[in-house]
């Protein structure tokens, strides 16, 4: 009756580390899964965002157009809206830089801990920025002639506490003086 009962115990021990190992095994297989599926996300957020970054810089010289052609016809409320257009849109291109950078700190990170190649992905070459480098220095000099004006200048103290709709600015005033260095720093 006692062997029985060892035996018994024996058994019921060998089903129980079987089944450990074997839900050990499939939460390892999920685990592997669940990461591989992360890096597969972070690398098509970030393929997105690199396709975006390059309208963004488009979209910010149309507005530097603008505000040149505003500059010359003497509209002063169109000129700074034009100004505002262009910085937001710098402002979401760094952003989005940012937002890459972290994505590749992550998948860094992520894909040590694989045992299989991962999906590759161009970080380097995620956005052209020598274009939204060369567009927010041309929005600085934009602004500076404008600041030369007496009518452009007053309008520009009048609204450069706007509230820019991008995280990380006070207002207009901000922005445009920290814009450029901002994007140098993340593309760097």
């Amino acid at each position: 009756d006692k062997a029985e009962k060892k035996q018994e115990e024996i058994k019921q021990e060998m089903i129980s580390k079987e089944r450990w190992e074997k839900w050990e095994k499939e939460n390892q297989k999920r685990i592997r899964k669940d990461r591989e599926q992360r890096i597969g996300e972070l690398v098509d957020r970030s393929m997105i965002l690199s396709q975006e970054l390059p309208k963004r810089v488009s979209f910010a010289r149309n507005a530097l157009d603008d505000a040149e052609q505003e500059y010359q016809d003497g509209a002063f409320a169109p000129f700074w809206d034009a100004v505002e257009q262009a910085v937001t849109n710098l402002a979401r291109f760094d952003e989005g830089i940012k937002q890459i950078a972290q994505n590749c700190s992550e998948y860094q990170t992520e894909s040590k801990q694989l045992d299989s190649p991962p999906p590759v992905f161009d970080w380097k070459g995620a956005a052209d920025t020598t274009n939204a480098i060369a567009a927010a220095d041309r929005l600085q000099k934009i602004v500076r002639a404008a600041q030369k004006n007496f009518q452009f200048a007053v309008i520009y103290e009048q609204r450069k506490t706007n509230q820019i709709l991008v995280a990380g600015f006070a207002g207009l005033g901000q922005a445009l003086s920290e814009i450029a260095y901002r994007i140098d720093e993340s593309t760097a």
